[in-house]
Parts: C-alpha cells; structure tokens; sequence
C-alpha cells in the first residue's frame, strides 16, 4: 500500500510520462530540458503542454520571460501545468506577468483498485475497444466536440496507438450512437484515466460513470494496484462517487491572444 506522498506524486508524475510517450510514439515535438518539458502535437489540439517545471526561486522569473519568448515565437505550446506547491505562487505571477491567463483547474484524484466495484452498465450502452480506424473517427469527433469545443483531435496521431500495449481507448455507444470516451494509460502499477468525455445528449444515464469504471476494471484485472485521473469540475463528483479520492490541484494558464488559439 503506497503512501499519500506517494500516490500525490504518482498522480503528478503519470501525466507526465503519458505525454512523453504520445510525443515519442507519435512522432511528435518533445522537448526535455532539466528544468522545463512541453509536448507539442499540433494539428492535434491535445496534448500540447509545458510541464514538469524545476526552476530554483530565484530563476524563476528570468526562465518564465524566456520560455515566454519561445511560445510567442510558436516554438513552445501557449499551455502550462502548474500542480499546486510551494512555488505555484511566484510561478503564477511570472506567468501572468507574460500574458497567461488562468484557464482551468484540475484536482488529481486516485482510487485503490482493491476496494474498486464495477456497476452494471446501462441498458443500451455497449463499450468497445478501439482497435479500428473507423472506431477511431469516431472516438475523435465524441472527444473533440465534448472535452475541446469542437476543436480537432489528430485521428493520424491517435492511430499509432490502435492496440498499443500502454494506451488503450475505449468508445461507448448509446444504442448505437456514439455517446461517450475514455483512454487508459498502463504505466507501472498505475493506471491512468484520460479524455472522459460524454455527449450532452446522453447525459444523466450513467454513462460517464460506466465509460470511466470499465478501463479501470480491466486495468484491476491486469493487476493494476492504482488508477489515477485529473478531474475538471464537471467530472469530479461522478469520480467521487466511483471511489477517487482528491490530491492536489493543477493548474492550467493558457496564452492569450487568438495567435495562441489551439
């Protein structure tokens, strides 16, 4: 049984590889610094990230006008993950100070697998691995229009990730529409869950709760100790009551200016 220090730094550390390893795998900029990373998929509109800050205090204003320089040059992406920590506040002054706006928050949450019951999916829904290109439009378009505001997640980019051993993506229809996703990241004894996303059409039938528990119930099988996900405000009360527990919150700043628009 692994600690709370350490389930908090598992949380923080999975999305991290996860991103690293779309980049490799994918074909796409990854940039690994010792003090800053960022992942660059464009066309794709995810992921596209600065993350895994390691600046000293006193560095931090000098390093954030730089890395500033590189995403106006387009260089880096205009997204950064700031977790909550004893520099988030010098951090988020220098950010701001160079036009990024607090744009989102997301509390990272974990679930013991031991103590993890799948529910009955609901009537009509069938979930299916997607493990097809048409499967994969599909899974795309639900994603894009619900997670990114109709913006385009990269079907090539996805692709190299069709019956991958570590990612796995999961498309649910809702008598036979397709109505709600979900991606599973293998990664040590932690599962990772990512891209929950649910139609607005379909909403209150038990569908995000079932498209969120089935990859984790195949992860309990495989045995996988730990599943982990970083919930928006919208999702954070299904996750609650599947089993997650809150850890700490991240923070997401975004460039502004329509330039920057992903």
């Amino acid at each position: 049984m692994i600690t709370e220090k350490e389930t908090d730094a598992l949380i923080e550390k999975q999305i991290y590889d996860l991103f690293q390893y779309i980049a490799q795998k994918g074909e796409r900029t990854l940039y690994t610094g010792d003090k800053i990373k960022w992942v660059k998929t464009v066309p794709s509109t995810w992921p596209n990230f600065i993350f895994d800050f390691r600046f000293t205090d006193d560095e931090i204003e000098a390093r954030v006008n730089e890395l500033n320089e590189e995403i106006e040059q387009l260089i880096a992406p205009p997204l950064c993950i700031v977790p909550t920590n004893e520099q988030t506040a010098t951090l988020t002054t220098a950010l701001e100070n160079n036009g990024l706006r607090l744009s989102a928050q997301w509390t990272g949450m974990a679930l013991n697998l031991e103590l993890f019951q799948p529910p009955v999916l609901p009537d009509g829904f069938v979930i299916h691995h997607v493990d097809s290109l048409p499967l994969l439009e599909e899974w795309s378009k639900v994603a894009g229009q619900y997670l990114f505001n109709n913006s385009q997640l990269d079907p090539e980019l996805f692709s190299r990730f069709i019956n991958d051993k570590n990612i796995k993506m999961y498309l649910g229809k809702y008598e036979g529409i397709p109505a709600a996703t979900s991606l599973v990241y293998l990664s040590g004894d932690a599962a990772g869950l990512y891209m929950i996303a649910t139609s607005n059409e379909f909403r209150k039938k038990g569908l995000g709760t079932a498209i969120t528990s089935f990859p984790i119930q195949e992860a309990k099988q495989l045995n996988y100790k730990t599943a982990i996900l970083h919930a928006t405000a919208a999702g954070r009360g299904v996750y609650k009551k599947i089993g997650f527990a809150d850890f700490k919150v991240y923070n997401i700043f975004w460039k502004v200016g329509k330039k920057y628009k992903l």
